[in-house]
């Protein structure tokens, strides 16, 4: 039980390599564009995962808090996930970064930073 969190954040670490290497060795896999969006919001997505989680299992919202084992608790994740890589993918259509990221920046540099996607920007 000692070792729990150390493994925990090895795992953690090894996973974030994992990805990296894969992201470095293979930049044109179709996946990676997706997860380019949702990294480019994830205060945003931080947050909105947090919110969504809190919605589902805490008892200001459906109250579901040990209602499912760690197993069942694997869907529920990826469709959290999923929903909002989903919902970044649409932002970024209209929008330069997250609506959070903009917050940031905003009070950051003091000043109201554009937000809309100009004409022609990708």
């Amino acid at each position: 039980t000692g070792l729990f969190p150390v493994s925990g954040l090895a795992l953690a670490a090894l996973y974030i390599a994992g990805v990296a290497a894969l992201v470095q060795a293979r930049p044109d896999l179709p996946g990676l564009s997706l997860l380019r969006r949702a990294g480019g919001m994830s205060l945003s997505n931080y947050l909105g995962q947090s919110l969504v989680a809190n919605a589902l299992f805490l008892g200001w919202g459906l109250g579901l808090y040990g209602q499912f084992d760690r197993l069942g608790l694997i869907p529920i994740s990826l469709g959290i996930a999923g929903g909002l890589i989903l919902l970044s993918v649409l932002w970024l259509r209209w929008f330069r970064i997250g609506p959070m990221e903009w917050l940031l920046r905003c009070w950051t540099e003091l000043r109201v930073v554009p937000l809309r996607r100009t004409e022609g920007a990708t």
